[in-house]
């Protein structure tokens, strides 16, 4: 049989594996459920090359499933290494992210002080390294690194984690952030802030269950407002 004639029953696969994984998120707790996948994954398991008449296709037969994307299939603009979020439920009106996590450390830098991070500022002691890609002993490095501006000095060290998009992981990243200064600087209490441009309900599931460490998580949004003019 060619791998033509067995397409259908592949995207039916895709298409019931899919729903058993958005299931099993709500099962969780999860609400809404929200898998995600490359496109080319995508593609792959069903068979297929990228076609924008099998994409319409295949966003047909999603609609029919009640299973949504976001992006849509139909985005002229999507590519093979692009991420697709699916979802049992409609999406949100999609905000603006920034185009680089270095874009979100530089717009996030310039906001320390105020809103959110009003008492906030860069970590800076002399002889340390700069809290800026701040770095720790295995190699890795934090984005931001704040200290807390306090009446009688400098109160917590504030890791802020920086994520264009919401990625999994991140948490145990942070975790391991504030173990890491927590040895370094035994006598300063420590917490964290990530900022991402999208929500993870993964996510926020799992920092339910996270216990004696301070990580709050916050999302940024972006969006043009057009001026009436009378």
């Amino acid at each position: 049989m060619s791998s033509t004639s067995k397409s259908p029953d592949r995207i039916a696969g895709f298409i019931e594996c899919m729903q058993a994984s958005l299931r099993d998120d709500e099962d969780r707790g999860i609400k809404p459920p929200i898998e995600r996948r490359k496109l080319r994954t995508v593609l792959e398991e069903c068979g297929q090359r990228s076609s924008l008449r099998f994409l319409e296709r295949l966003h047909d037969r999603f609609s029919q499933e009640g299973i949504y994307t976001e992006p849509p299939l139909v985005d002229s603009g999507l590519r093979l290494d692009d991420w697709l979020l699916f979802s049992s439920g409609p999406f949100p009106p999609d905000a603006l992210v920034f185009a680089t996590e270095k874009d979100l450390q530089r717009f996030v830098e310039a906001c320390l002080g105020s809103g959110v991070f009003r008492n906030l500022e860069l970590y800076r002691v002399r002889g340390d390294h700069s809290g800026r890609e701040y770095p720790l002993s295995n190699g890795q490095r934090i984005d931001l690194l704040c200290q807390e501006r306090t009446k009688s000095g400098f109160g917590a060290l504030v890791v802020i984690e920086l994520k264009r998009e919401h990625e999994r992981g991140t948490i145990d990243q942070v975790i391991g952030y504030l173990d890491a200064l927590k040895n370094r600087f035994p006598t300063r209490a420590v917490r964290s802030m990530i900022v991402s441009g999208r929500e993870d309900q993964v996510a926020a599931a799992l920092l339910k269950e996270v216990t004696g460490y301070d990580i709050q998580w916050y999302c940024y949004q972006v969006n043009f407002e057009r001026l009436r003019v009378t």
